[in-house]
């Protein structure tokens, strides 16, 4: 869930980019920061730390930006949250700043949970299929999930669309309780 404070720093963010027409590439930076930051959490940490002195924050935050390398966009939002101890909020800034790119990019993302791997041709006809419905460029996340039994479930814009074989069954256990609780 994205907080208050999550999405004013991305809309502040992306007014920024935007005004300097490098949005996507400052969420593909940020992005890039957050997923190394989750898979180095001793860095994290130190960063987020209270006890860690400013001047040691600022040259890990400086050492990162050179290292990945981040524009000075990017670089100067994590020296603020680094000032202001709001580096634990970079996921949540992240995933605002990502619906705010997705909007004005005209696209939306789904999750499609797929009871087996389908081929690319087909995962781009059900791609098409969404495009087409939805008038939108659609991105899908595909998860491989057997307990689905068959069939797919679909999450896009805070929706779920279960076509799935168990969720099938499960309506029809729902169905068969409901008349023995009747008789």
């Amino acid at each position: 869930m994205i907080g208050g404070l999550a999405k004013r720093y991305a809309r502040g963010l992306a007014a920024v980019a935007r005004a300097e027409h490098h949005l996507e590439a400052v969420l593909a930076e940020l992005e890039q920061v957050a997923s190394t930051l989750a898979a180095n959490p001793v860095l994290a940490n130190a960063l987020a730390s209270p006890i860690l002195v400013a001047e040691r924050r600022n040259a890990l935050i400086h050492e990162l930006a050179r290292t990945l390398p981040l524009s000075a966009t990017s670089s100067t939002l994590l020296s603020l949250l680094g000032d202001r101890h709001r580096l634990p909020e970079l996921p949540r800034i992240v995933e605002a700043l990502r619906e705010i790119a997705d909007i004005q990019a005209g696209r939306i993302r789904g999750t499609l949970r797929i009871a087996r791997k389908i081929d690319d041709t087909q995962l781009a006809q059900l791609r098409e299929a969404l495009e087409k419905i939805r008038q939108r460029a659609v991105l899908l996340t595909v998860e491989v999930d057997p307990s689905l039994i068959g069939g797919v479930s679909l999450e896009m814009e805070g929706r779920v669309f279960d076509g799935s074989a168990s969720a099938q069954l499960r309506a029809l256990a729902h169905r068969l309780a409901q008349g023995r609780n009747a008789a």
